[in-house]
Parts: C-alpha cells; sequence; structure tokens
C-alpha cells in the first residue's frame, strides 16, 4: 500500500492531478484515475460523453489537465479538478448557443463548473461538444526568434487559452531588461543615483 501511495501521482492545488505531458489514450485514462473521491466519476462521465459523440477524438494530456481534439491539431474541451469543483473548459464557447454559463478573461473560452451536488445536464454537453468540435480552429504555437548570439531556441508549445495578443515580442521583452545605454557607452545610471555619481550623458548638478 505504501509503495502505491508513492507511486500515485501528485495532487496539485485544488486535488487536480500531475500528470506527465503527452498524447494519446494513456496519458487521459493515468489523469483520470488520478482525480480524487466524486471528481473521478465526474471526469468519467465527461470522457464517455466525448467518447460517445466523436469516436475518432484525439486525446493529449497538457498542462496538467486532459484535452480532447480533432485529428488536425484543433482541440475544443479540457478539464480540471479544482477544490469544490470540476471545471469545464469550451475553448470555443461563445460561438455556442446558448453559451457556456461562465465567462473567461480569455477571448471565446467559457466554462461549466460541476460542483459535488450538481445534476449533470448530458444532454446539454452533448448538444455542447459536437459544435465546439466544428467550431475549433487550429492554434498557432508561440515562435520565438532566433538569438543573435547563440543557436536558435527551441520553439516552446503554448496553451490555447494564452493569447497571443497578452504576449509581448522579444523586442519589447529585452528593452524592459536590457540596461540602458547612455550617450557615452556608459552603462545609464537610475535618476535616484545621478545625485551621488551622474551619468555622462547629464550635466553634473550645480550644488
Amino acid at each position: 500500500m505504501a509503495g502505491a501511495k508513492e507511486n500515485s501521482p501528485k495532487l496539485l492545488s485544488g486535488g487536480n492531478p500531475q500528470i506527465p505531458k503527452g498524447d494519446g489514450r494513456g496519458p487521459v485514462e493515468d489523469y483520470l484515475a488520478a482525480m480524487p473521491d466524486w471528481k473521478q466519476g465526474i471526469g468519467r462521465r465527461l470522457d464517455d460523453l466525448v467518447l460517445q459523440e466523436v469516436p475518432d477524438v484525439h486525446h493529449a494530456v497538457k498542462w496538467n489537465q486532459p484535452f480532447y481534439g480533432g485529428p488536425d491539431g484543433t482541440w475544443f474541451l479540457s478539464f480540471r479538478c479544482y477544490s469544490h469543483y470540476v471545471q469545464v473548459t469550451f475553448l470555443k464557447g461563445t460561438s455556442l448557443d446558448p453559451m457556456p454559463p461562465k465567462g473567461s478573461k480569455h477571448a471565446e473560452v467559457r466554462y461549466l463548473d460541476i460542483h459535488e451536488d450538481d445534476e449533470l445536464d448530458e444532454a446539454q454537453l452533448r448538444r455542447w461538444i459536437k459544435p465546439s468540435l466544428r467550431r475549433a480552429t487550429p492554434y498557432e504555437p508561440l515562435r520565438v526568434r532566433p538569438n543573435a548570439r547563440g543557436p536558435t531556441r527551441p520553439q516552446t508549445e503554448v496553451s490555447p487559452l494564452f493569447s497571443r495578443q497578452h504576449s509581448p515580442s522579444l523586442r519589447q521583452s529585452q528593452a524592459t531588461t536590457r540596461p540602458r545605454r547612455c550617450r557615452g557607452g556608459q552603462r545609464h545610471r537610475p535618476k535616484s543615483m545621478t545625485r551621488r555619481a551622474p551619468c555622462c550623458c547629464r550635466p553634473h548638478p550645480t550644488w
């Protein structure tokens, strides 16, 4: 029993299982088996509904939650555990009629929170699943520009919930991290330091 506990996945904040990222049915089964208490029953019912409506669905676990999508690289639904509910994410939820009840700060995303005592409306979920797949569009992973001083940096996959408009470009991020250089080529000193050691691009104070 002690060995089984040691090998079981770690539960993160809210009881969400920590499952290594991977494609296919195996990682999703690992996630479902690690869901705690009553949440596992909700997770398996959601999984069964998706499989019934989309038999050739593509499975994956990303960012510690199961994702469901089409064979063309689109994702339309995922879910994860929180302390008091299981949250279902519809990645194109704003295009559904009626829309899932809970809004999101991410464009087009809507949520459905399922609590322990909630009656699961399977008929409504079925009416959301297939239209979600039809409206799903491929997302393009955020590409990092090559570093001029070294080898090309590897491309990293970005969550479909991550909006490109909120991600600064590499040039913008460098502008906030690189030290300013004054006209003499020396490192620019902030204004708070100019009284003690003025920068060469500023005149010496007259005090």
